[in-house]
């Protein structure tokens, strides 16, 4: 064994391993160890520097923690808190943050009159069993809404509990089950029953009622409408987003459809799903006016129009709005027949010019021919006109009463009666023009 002293440590060798006494380690091979002060007694401490670094953090943190807020309190202050939160979920996050608060929030009866509503994940992990609990904490619920809700559950507890679990929906006013597969229809009907909704009086009877995505069969479709106080079919042709109940029988085939894939006629309320529709009836794509082919379309007195390009149908009172419109001329100038959608005549180029006296209509090609009687279209198009246009035939009409469009020779302005800016009339060639009062003087007149 050999020793070396140095003015920073003692090293001690033996053989190829070297003992530091300084950092009491053995070092290996031709490495230098790293040597400290032989009067370092602190040499497992940190450097000061570092140390005080290190002491703040801590004090900081222990501040933090004496300071920082909690949500633990007394059972009283809970149930006060608990009596103001109303969602569904806000009440159960509330039961994840102690004992306190999981026994305010899942005592039987604790939530009071309430709403349960079970969508997005709440709704797709409910399971009958956490469903039963739920019931149980809710006191008297006015409204009970589940959406997707996996195959695996059936609501046996909602459909075959005993008649006091059945007091808690008193006071029942919208009931939803979207997309519930697992649910028997039978058993929803017998909910409704067993807590007396189809006799109650009509005004206490279900709001809303949407049973969309369950397999609900069509015989049973007039029993769910006795549990409502609003019929459906008063509200559909109205406004659909406030209709009491989402599901129809198609008059035609038998099929259940929802509300939006179903049509309505608008004289005799029939239904019918989006096939038969096309067979049985004729609908307007623009304001989705719908009536029965037959006595119905007799009934209601109006007229459908089909757009030659996209076939897409609209009734007549869309027509008389310009959204369709039809080259059908007159006695005097018949049109081609031609009719065109607004888009599609866009998209063709074409413009349908109407007469604003008989009020017929053309399109550009056919406006400018002759007519049979021998008039010609006149607008008004000069400055400060009104762009009155008439057809050929009215025009000609209203030269034999006296009454006829002025045409400037010079600037080839045309105006209607009402318009005529004063144009004069030269006969100083020899030929009669006449001129308006802008261009009189251009035109080299007196």
């Amino acid at each position: 064994m050999i020793s070396s002293r140095s003015q920073r440590g003692v090293i001690i060798f033996l053989g190829r391993a070297r003992y530091d006494h300084s950092h009491h380690l053995f070092h290996f091979g031709r490495e230098k160890p790293a040597l400290l002060a032989s009067n370092d007694t602190t040499s497992n401490a940190m450097p000061g520097k570092k140390a005080r670094a290190r002491k703040k953090k801590t004090e900081r943190r222990d501040a933090r923690e004496l300071t920082k807020p909690t949500f633990d309190v007394d059972e009283s202050v809970a149930a006060a808190v608990f009596a103001h939160v109303t969602n569904t979920r806000d009440r159960l996050a509330l039961a994840c943050v102690s004992k306190v608060w999981r026994k305010v929030v899942t005592s039987d009866g604790s939530w009071g009159t309430c709403d349960l509503v079970l969508e997005g994940k709440l709704g797709e992990k409910i399971t009958d069993e956490r469903f039963e609990d739920l019931l149980r904490y809710c006191g008297d619920v006015k409204r009970l809404e589940m959406r997707d809700a996996p195959v695996t559950f059936k609501g046996h507890y909602l459909f075959h509990a005993g008649p006091s679990f059945k007091k808690k929906f008193a006071s029942l006013e919208t009931f939803f089950l979207i997309n519930c597969p697992g649910v028997c229809n039978t058993d929803i009907l017998g909910f409704l029953q067993d807590i007396g909704m189809p006799d109650r009086p009509k005004d206490t009877r279900l709001r809303c009622l949407r049973l969309a995505g369950c397999e609900i069969e069509s015989d049973l479709l007039d029993k769910f409408r006795k549990c409502l106080r609003d019929d459906p079919t008063e509200t559909f042709l109205s406004d659909k987003e406030k209709i009491s109940f989402d599901l129809w029988e198609c008059d035609a085939c038998g099929l259940v459809s929802e509300t939006s894939e179903v049509t309505m006629c608008d004289a005799c309320t029939e239904t019918y799903c989006t096939s038969c529709a096309v067979e049985e009836g004729c609908k307007c794509t623009c304001c989705d006016f719908f009536v029965c082919r037959g006595e119905c379309e007799v009934t209601a007195n109006i007229i459908f129009l089909r757009c030659d390009r996209c076939d897409e149908v609209m009734c007549q009172s869309c027509v008389f709005s310009c959204k369709l419109t039809s080259c059908i001329g007159n006695e005097g100038k018949p049109g081609c027949g031609k009719q065109l959608c607004v888009d599609c005549q866009k998209k063709a180029k074409v413009l349908y010019i109407p007469c604003q006296e008989c009020w017929c209509s053309w399109c550009d090609e056919c406006m400018y021919k002759p007519d049979r009687v021998g008039g010609h279209p006149d607008c008004c198009v000069g400055k400060g006109g009104c762009g009155k246009t008439i057809c050929g035939s009215c025009s000609k009409k209203k030269q034999e009463s006296g009454s006829f469009f002025v045409f400037c020779e010079f600037c080839k302005d045309l105006w209607c009666p009402e318009c005529d800016p004063g144009v004069q009339v030269n006969f100083d060639t020899g030929v009669c023009k006449m001129y308006c009062p802008s261009c009189f003087g251009k035109a080299g007149c007196p």
